[in-house]
């Protein structure tokens, strides 16, 4: 066993005023004298101290620890030797109160160990029971407030037990949880006859004694396993903490406070005399031990980081001290005046905008007097005023910038959530619709990219229509087999070569218009907003600059082989090049319009787009724009974003 101080004055001070020699001094003993570290042999899951908190028993895997605790806070470990068929490995370890104050119970960590019950009131502890009705693993358990006579089990089998240690007969009453796994159980203080459980489906239910048929009250709290609860000491709010990395207290069926931690929490409780505070150490890699006022829930008031591996329990001594076990096989006594309180370590300014480019700030008011700085240039001894405010009086004022402008349209934002068109039967009505959206508040490039959208996706499925009908009848005069006399020309049956060169031809046809029309929207998109001088959007007449009014005839179809003039042209690159350009613009309500709409017809990652959905659903909550966040989660193809709405409800 070793005990040691632990930490140095240096960290203490971190957030403070620069100190003195002496100051670094005094707050040195300070911490030596207030914390104080015990290593014992064996990882420990649990402590729990005597009424008078002269001892500490733990729960360890290779069974019960004790630790004796003088009035100068000096502690020796307590060895006694236990019989091998005595060694058990503990979950839990609760000391009894009034009638039981020398007895410790135990709550083993296999079936076959079930209760155990210590006596050490003798010269040396002994095993006086062993209970094992429970048919699962026992995992907390409880002495009664006022009648240390009764002792609480819960398992994993959704039970709860009530023992009286007078009697070896059964349970006295069994309590049926109809859930899973019971993982905490407490009595309220002030009503010895009420108790909270915790469940693994994450719900709380309290239950009275006198009525051990039902349950009094049911709670979903916690999404995940609810880990831990506690009962307030005004004995009517209960604490509640789990998986899901929340800290909640309910009064009744009412949530009155709600905050996040960075892990999940295994363990809570009451610091005694601040009713507005409350400890709380994590369930994995964290090995810190926060201390949490309910009324600034955003940041813990403190912390203690001492342990070196993840805290497994702790309980106030008193207001200020608390003791803590760890699987690092150390118990540290530690105490609040010497932790890092992180409310001075912080800024206590602040600014923000809002979704409407409004923006607000908090001031700290300035110390009107600090200590005065002493350094001096040998001339003179006397101290400016500048060094008692602490800010010297400035010469001249600057205005840096006078005018403000937000790149963000919070009305365009709202009108195109409400005009947009996200679901595609007909590619070109939709482009169409939401080009006109655009145009209303004058976003005419935006309004010109869905134009383009549709040149290159609305046509497809008319030109597969036409290639269609040439197919069908170029069939048919092969199937007929026999000449026929049309406008004076022989039709001779068309080789296969002829039939795929008139459908290149086709193609060709419609990728010529589209290349042109094409290069008429990029270069106007590209252009520098010049129809937004007039006011006016710039139209195109295409098709009377590439198709000429007289089409010159054709020659017979069984004398001109024709050929591929050009290949088939990929859109996928340009759609690409347009999410690129609104992404760098930060315009996430395009980006994802454009992806919803075309749908399959475009392959973009899940990791470029998901930031995307990410955004603007963000924005849309900021805005309170409920149906149109659930439109788009319900349309997205990303299972981490449709998963929202199920949160949601």
């Amino acid at each position: 066993m070793n005990i040691w101080p632990t930490a140095n004055a240096e960290q203490i001070y971190s957030w403070s005023e620069p100190a003195t020699r002496t100051e670094l001094n005094d707050a040195l003993e300070e911490k030596v004298t207030s914390t104080k570290c015990v290593k014992l042999n064996s990882a420990l899951n649990a402590l729990t101290a005597s009424p008078d908190y002269s001892r500490v028993a733990f729960a360890a895997r290779e069974g019960l620890k004790i630790l004796n605790i003088n009035e100068n806070d000096n502690m020796e470990e307590l060895i006694f030797r236990v019989s091998p068929r005595h060694k058990f490995g503990l979950n839990d370890v609760k000391w009894g109160n009034a009638a039981t104050r020398q007895k410790v119970a135990g709550a083993g960590n296999t079936v076959n160990t079930g209760i155990v019950i210590w006596d050490l009131g003798g010269s040396k502890p002994k095993v006086e029971r062993i209970i094992t009705e429970h048919t699962q693993v026992v995992n907390k358990i409880c002495f009664n407030p006022t009648n240390g006579h009764y002792l609480l089990s819960a398992s994993h089998s959704s039970t709860m037990k009530l023992w009286d240690l007078r009697t070896r007969d059964q349970a006295t009453m069994t309590f049926e949880g109809r859930s899973d796994a019971v993982r905490d159980v407490q009595f309220n203080k002030l009503n010895f006859n009420e108790f909270v459980a915790a469940f693994d489906t994450g719900i709380i239910q309290k239950w009275d004694i006198r009525r051990p048929n039902m349950f009094e009250r049911r709670i979903n709290a916690h999404l995940g396993a609810a880990l831990a609860v506690d009962w307030h000491p005004d004995g009517h709010h209960i604490a509640s903490c789990g998986r899901d990395r929340k800290i909640k207290v309910w009064s009744g069926r009412k949530i009155v406070h709600s905050f996040s931690t960075i892990q999940g929490v295994s363990h809570i409780q009451w610091r005694p005399d601040h009713p507005d505070e409350i400890a709380s150490c994590s369930m994995s890699s964290d090995c810190r031990i926060f201390i949490w006022d309910v009324r600034k829930p955003y940041v813990a008031s403190c912390f203690f980081e001492e342990h070196e591996d993840t805290p497994t329990g702790f309980l106030w001594k008193d207001s200020d001290v608390l003791w803590s076990s760890s699987k690092d096989k150390l118990f540290i006594q530690q105490n609040v005046r010497v932790a890092y309180h992180t409310s001075k370590l912080m800024s206590k300014s602040a600014v923000g905008w809002n979704v409407y480019g409004g923006m607000a700030f908090a001031l700290d008011k300035t110390a009107t007097e600090n200590k005065p700085n002493m350094a001096h240039n040998g001339l003179s001894r006397r101290v400016s005023k500048s060094h008692l405010s602490g800010f010297g009086e400035p010469d001249k004022l600057y205005q840096k910038a006078g005018m403000f402008s937000s790149v963000f349209d919070h009305k365009a934002f709202r009108y195109l959530t409400d005009k947009y068109v996200l679901e595609a039967d007909n590619i070109a009505a939709v482009c169409e619709e939401n080009a006109k959206a655009a145009l209303d508040v004058q976003r005419y490039k935006t309004s010109q990219t869905w134009k383009m959208v549709g040149l290159l996706f609305g046509r497809t499925t008319s030109t597969r229509t036409e290639e269609n009908e040439i197919q069908e009848n170029i069939e048919e005069a092969q199937v007929e087999g026999k000449d026929k006399e049309v406008i004076g020309e022989q039709i001779q049956p068309i080789p296969p070569d002829i039939v795929t060169a008139a459908q290149t031809d086709s193609k060709e046809t419609e990728i010529i218009n589209e290349d042109v029309a094409l290069d008429a929207a990029t270069d106007d998109l590209n252009h520098d907003d010049s129809a937004s001088e007039s006011g006016e959007s710039v139209e195109y007449s295409i098709e009377k600059e590439i198709i000429p009014e007289e089409n010159p005839p054709s020659p017979p179809v069984s004398k001109v082989k024709m050929t591929a003039v050009i290949r088939a042209w990929d859109h996928e690159p340009v759609i690409q090049s347009v999410l690129d350009y609104y992404a760098e613009q930060a315009d996430v309500q395009m980006c994802v319009s454009l992806v919803l709409v075309l749908g399959d017809r475009i392959n973009v990652s899940r990791e470029r787009k998901e930031p995307w959905f990410c955004a603007y659903i963000e924005l849309l909550q900021r805005f309170q724009l409920w149906t149109a966040a659930a439109t788009v989660i319900s349309l997205c193809d990303i299972p981490s974003i449709r998963q929202m709405n199920q949160v949601w409800r």
